[in-house]
């Protein structure tokens, strides 16, 4: 028995001026959202969460979210929910309804997840001049609020609420006793949860390859009375972290932000987990990649995708950050048949100069969908500019990340390369360089001088072609049949290797820093590849040369050991080691979501 948010209407709600709908469908799991500042991502997160929150909580006054400039005098957010094969149902809340009593909000309100990046700061930033990071609050007040204890039939949040209030009046033997018995049954049961929250967190941790476990433990005996004070001591839930097996005193100021990101998103998916998942199961990620680099915007997606849309939760995803709604897009794509993928922008009526407010636009199509949509309605210079924009996005999806920027050797400046045809000519190099097939690409120069380039800029001389058109949408097909993902970053990552010499059976020691990302790649049905990436081979005397390829580099390796380099490179993908717990073939996969 599973439920889904069918559609959302906002009415006058904070930016959202006068009414919006999105619609989804019963089957939706994943919802994409991309908004600049002040566009109104924050608002939608802000009426789900309230919504949802109001099961547990009293519900809030919705006039205290109205928007400052409304259509009229009525607001309101409604959810439309289908359960199962039920016909959807639309819950209300306004002034004059209250939904918040029914089963399923009152249920979905204990399980759901609504996760920003300020949210992220209360597992570090907030104690950043702090000897430790004390995060009983946050644990008890927050993760775990509405947790069960299991050695009791309350909430920790209303457990210790009750401690609270019981510490606090007159001193008596039977004040006493039941103040004894309520924190024996408050610290056992949060020495319990937290201990399954700690070893969730771990288990997520790691799917982020950061060589960082962390602990999460109830300080001195838990929380008791302080001496001759009707108050409550003992306050602190400790976290600490290793690096690399080695205990850290201050972790806080010694990772770095992607680390601590990773630590955050980590313990609050646990806290989701760990509760026994209604019919309702909603998730809200709001901006949360901000604090994390490339190299775990990846693997976020994969831990999204294996705990939550895999199991029924429903996934609103929202970024400023155009490139990760697009990658987020392209991975969700191929994973969920139901993806709703939204926009949101800033609105102004220039003839009243009214507020600011929210524009909704849903099902935005991808370049080469507005390409034939112009193309079969003849409107062939809108339909080539958009065919220019796709395959310039093809050639930046395929081409490791090094052959799309451009260095100013004066200057020392870096950026993007502008022009298609340097693109281009760097996509064939790059076929031809890992043994691929370029010949359905070389007709690229000649669609380039018909269609991807005059009818994008004012020329009324330019031919208009409609088979020209169509062989150009083929094409940019052909380039999107072309499998490819970065599976590691230079820098970031470094892979070692363990090898017996063949004669001695003495064991060597090889560590390979790569110089730029390494991408695997697939083009149609030949078998998968492993990009030519330069590299820098160290030997166990820390001794290094510079190598145009891994391949290369671990030839090198085998001729040192003795054995023969043979074009084999099976046993160099199965011992590679990438991290503690993953070889180099457990990494090279196309589909980051499995």
């Amino acid at each position: 028995m599973s439920a889904r948010i069918y559609s959302i209407s906002l009415k006058n709600f904070r930016s959202f001026r006068g009414e919006t709908k999105i619609s989804l469908d019963s089957n939706c799991k994943s919802i994409l959202i991309y908004g600049e500042n002040g566009s109104g991502k924050s608002s939608l997160y802000q009426a789900l969460n309230c919504f949802l929150s109001s099961g547990a909580e009293s519900p809030q006054d919705i006039k205290k979210f109205t928007n400052i400039d409304p259509s009229d005098e009525e607001s309101y957010v409604k959810l439309e929910i289908k359960e199962d094969s039920e016909a959807p149902k639309i819950y209300e809340w306004e002034e004059s309804a209250d939904p918040f009593n029914e089963q399923l909000i009152v249920e979905a309100s204990r399980t759901k997840g609504f996760l920003d990046y300020k949210a992220l700061l209360e597992t570090h930033f907030l104690f950043r001049n702090e000897e430790r990071v004390n995060i009983f609050d946050l644990v008890v007040n927050k993760l775990l609020a509405n947790n069960l204890n299991p050695v009791e039939s309350k909430t920790f949040k209303e457990e210790f609420k009750e401690l609270e209030l019981i510490v606090s009046e007159k001193r008596s033997a039977r004040r006493s006793k039941r103040l004894e018995k309520a924190l024996q049954k408050f610290n056992n049961g949060l020495v319990r949860t937290i201990q399954e929250l700690s070893d969730k967190a771990n288990e997520i941790l790691r799917k982020f390859g950061q060589n960082v476990k962390i602990s999460i433990a109830l300080s001195n005996g838990g929380v008791g009375e302080a001496n001759g004070q009707k108050e409550l001591t003992g306050k602190e839930i400790i976290l600490s972290a290793q690096y690399f097996g080695r205990s850290l005193d201050q972790h806080h100021k010694f990772l770095n932000e992607a680390r601590l990101s990773a630590i955050a998103i980590s313990i609050y998916f646990a806290s989701i987990l760990i509760v026994p998942a209604g019919k309702l199961r909603v998730i809200f990620l709001d901006d949360i990649c901000i604090g994390l680099d490339m190299s775990n915007r990846r693997p976020l997606l994969e831990i999204i995708n294996e705990y939550f849309v895999q199991k029924d939760y429903q996934i609103f995803l929202s970024t400023f950050d155009r490139y990760w709604f697009e990658l987020s897009r392209s991975v969700f794509a191929n994973t969920c048949s139901h993806l709703k993928c939204i926009e949101l922008y800033v609105g102004k009526d220039s003839q009243s100069k009214k507020a600011s407010y929210s524009i909704t636009k849903q099902d935005r199509m991808s370049y080469l969908e507005t390409a034939i949509a112009y193309y079969e309605a003849c409107d062939y210079p809108a339909a080539a500019n958009y065919l220019r924009k796709a395959c310039e996005s093809e050639f930046r999806r395929i081409l490791p990340r090094h052959l799309t920027l451009d260095a100013n050797c004066e200057t020392g400046e870096v950026r993007k390369i502008s022009k298609l045809e340097n693109l281009e000519t760097n996509f064939i190099k790059f076929l031809q360089d890992n043994g691929l097939d370029d010949k359905p690409f070389r007709e690229l120069k000649t669609y380039k001088k018909i269609v991807l380039n005059p009818l994008s800029h004012d020329d009324l001389e330019a031919p208009h072609y409609g088979a020209e058109i169509e062989g150009g949408i083929k094409l940019v097909e052909r380039l999107k049949d072309i499998k490819a993902n970065t599976i590691l970053r230079a820098g970031n990552d470094k892979l070692k290797l363990g090898i017996r010499d063949k004669g001695t059976q003495q064991l060597r020691k090889y560590r390979f820093e790569l110089l730029e990302d390494l991408k695997i790649i697939q083009q149609g049905t030949n078998p998968l590849n492993l990009c030519v990436c330069r590299c820098r081979l160290y030997d166990s005397q820390n001794q290094s040369s510079e190598y145009a390829s891994l391949h290369a580099a671990f030839d090198k390796v085998s001729e040192e050991c003795g054995y023969e380099a043979n074009g084999d490179y099976s046993f160099f993908y199965e011992n590679v080691s990438v991290s503690s717990r993953k070889k180099l073939e457990d990494i090279m996969k196309f589909d980051v979501i499995h």
